[in-house]
C-alpha cells in the first residue's frame, strides 16, 4: 500500500489513513501558508529529534501567532509527554486524557479530528479511571461508614466518569443514614447508669465526632461518668460493707 508524507511532522503514514497517526494533521487541511505554520514545522521536528523543551517552546510560540491552533496543543501534549504520537503518549501517561491541553486540543479540533482524539482519550480514561471506579463500588458496599465515606471521595475524584457523580450521592446517603443511626444509638446508651455502655458510647462518638453534637454527647458522657462514680464513692464510703458490691 503506498505511503504518503506528513506535510506537518514528515512522518510517513498509509494513504488509507485519514488522518496522520502521530499529529492528526488532515493533508488536505494543512495550511503551509499560514503564519504558524514554518513554528509548528521546527516544533514537530523537534519533537522527532526528541528534543522535548525547544518542542515545547516553539509550540508556545505558534500559540502566540495563533491561541486556537490544534496542531500546537497537540505538539505541547507530544513534548510535555516525551511521546511522538498521541496514542504513544495515552500509554506512557493515560492523565494526559484529562490535561488542560488535551481539553484545548478537543476544543479547537474539526469534526473529524475530535473524532478520533475523543475516541483515543475515552479508551484512556477507561484505563486509568475503571479501576478507581471498581474499587469505589466494592467500598460502598461495605457495612463500615469509614468505607462508605472513602468510596464517595473516590466517585468523586472521577468527575463526569461513568454514573461518579450519582454514585457519590449514593454513598452520601448511605453514609448520613449510617451514621445518624450509629449516633442515635450511641446517645441513647449515654443514658445509661453502667459506665462501661456510657464509655462504649463514648467511644463511638470519638470516631464520628464530626456529626451533628457527638463533640456534646462526648463532654456529656464523660460528665455522667463522673456523677454515677462520685455518687457510687459517696454511697459507699456511708456503707464500705458494700463497696466491693458496686
Amino acid at each position: 500500500m503506498a505511503m504518503i508524507k506528513c506535510a506537518l511532522c514528515s512522518s510517513r503514514y498509509s494513504e488509507a489513513e485519514d488522518l496522520c497517526p502521530f499529529c492528526l494533521s488532515e493533508q488536505d487541511k494543512v495550511d503551509e501558508n499560514a503564519a504558524e505554520y514554518t513554528t509548528l514545522k521546527r516544533a514537530f521536528i523537534f519533537i522527532q529529534d526528541e528534543v522535548w523543551d525547544k518542542a515545547d517552546e516553539y509550540c508556545e510560540k505558534a500559540l502566540d501567532i495563533d491561541p486556537e491552533c490544534f496542531y500546537a496543543y497537540i505538539g505541547k501534549i507530544l513534548a510535555e509527554n516525551k511521546a511522538s504520537s498521541i496514542e504513544d503518549c495515552i500509554k506512557i501517561n493515560p492523565s494526559v486524557a484529562s490535561s488542560r491541553a488535551m481539553k484545548s486540543a478537543l476544543r479547537y479540533a474539526d469534526d473529524k479530528q475530535h473524532e478520533v482524539l475523543y475516541a483515543i482519550t475515552s479508551k484512556a480514561a477507561e484505563a486509568s479511571l475503571g479501576p478507581v471506579y471498581n474499587n469505589a463500588i466494592e467500598l460502598m458496599g461495605s457495612e463500615d461508614v469509614k468505607d462508605i465515606i472513602k468510596a464517595e471521595e473516590m466517585f468523586r475524584s472521577l468527575g463526569n466518569y461513568s454514573d461518579s457523580r450519582q454514585q457519590a450521592e449514593r454513598c452520601k446517603a448511605k453514609t448520613e443514614a449510617a451514621l445518624d443511626d450509629e449516633y442515635n444509638k450511641a446517645f441513647e446508651k449515654l443514658g445509661s447508669y453502667d459506665t462501661y455502655t456510657i464509655r462504649d458510647a463514648i467511644d463511638k462518638l470519638e470516631t464520628m465526632s464530626f456529626y451533628k453534637d457527638s463533640k456534646l454527647g462526648i463532654e456529656a458522657g464523660k460528665k455522667r461518668i463522673k456523677e454515677i462514680e462520685d455518687a457510687k464513692f459517696a454511697y459507699t464510703s456511708k456503707h464500705p460493707l458494700l463497696r466491693n458490691e458496686l
